[in-house]
């Protein structure tokens, strides 16, 4: 038994865990590796009401008296303001019930996600400010053969290059009569980086060929694929017209004004161009 205790302290203490358990009361009966910045035996005989922000308290003690009162178990993401910061966590609680089955206080976990929350907002920011649309999907597959893609998360650049303003919690083929670009290629594409993890980078077109979109796909997890998205129809048009020029000079044998039409537009690409990047 000491040995199985010591096991259980330090893997408690060198994880971001506290377990406690509390009468009907609410008051603390035990606790072990409270956080942050209190010794366990601080809380014993107290109640969150003395530990806690009355907010943060009211909250947390909202969901212990569910478990209290209805016998039920509780898992909820909460967050507590300490010292000057706040802390969020992952509650977990049930009832604790004596040799008869009577309820006579309750027991829980609580796992500190805040350095969790905190990678989450960044993310978040850096999604929201991203100049590229980025869309995150879930692979949809049918006896192990993907059939489609269910959109999870976007930003706002996707809803600008795309046009669609309600994309998340739909399936990609759904939207593919939209300006939103959809493919063969682009489905394999995504398919094969979300079952592989290898990343991958193609351009597709859309609205008939009159948009070109860069793609460049890569999948945290297997079963999903991120696409970051740019519109890149003015650069192919550039570099179509340049192929065009490059073209009449080699023959040599086309008309001076044919020639300089296709100058004239490569002039005005490269400044709407140059505009755009300045």
């Amino acid at each position: 038994m000491r040995l199985s205790d010591e096991r259980f302290r330090i893997a408690i203490e060198h994880a971001p865990l506290t377990v406690f358990s509390q009468d009907r009361e609410l008051r603390y009966t035990w606790v072990h590796n409270l956080r942050p910045q209190l010794r366990s035996g601080d809380a014993i005989g107290k109640t969150d009401a003395d530990l806690l922000p009355p907010e943060d308290a009211a909250r947390l003690t909202a969901l212990k008296r569910q478990a209290l009162e209805q016998g039920v178990s509780v898992h909820s993401e909460t967050s507590a303001h300490l010292h000057g910061a706040t802390h969020y966590y992952d509650f977990f609680a049930e009832p604790t019930r004596d040799h008869a089955g009577a309820i006579i206080g309750v027991s829980g976990i609580t796992w500190e996600i805040t350095e969790q929350k905190r990678a989450e907002s960044r993310f978040r920011q850096l999604l929201e400010h991203s100049l590229n649309a980025v869309a995150c999907h879930q692979l949809i597959l049918d006896d192990g053969v993907a059939r489609d893609f269910l959109v999870l998360e976007v930003n706002p650049k996707f809803t600008e290059l795309t046009g669609l303003q309600d994309a998340v919690g739909k399936r990609q083929s759904a939207l593919a009569k939209s300006i939103y670009p959809f493919s063969a290629d682009l489905f394999a594409a995504c398919a094969c980086v979300a079952i592989t993890g290898k990343p991958e980078r193609l351009d597709v077109s859309c609205n008939n060929g009159a948009q070109w979109i860069s793609c460049a796909l890569y999948s945290p997890e297997p079963g999903y694929v991120i696409s970051v998205m740019e519109d890149v129809t003015e650069r192919r048009q550039l570099a179509d017209t340049l192929s065009q020029a490059l073209a009449v000079l080699k023959r040599g044998s086309a008309p001076g004004a044919a020639l300089q039409q296709i100058v004239q537009e490569a002039q005005v690409l490269l400044v709407r161009r140059t505009h755009q990047e300045s």
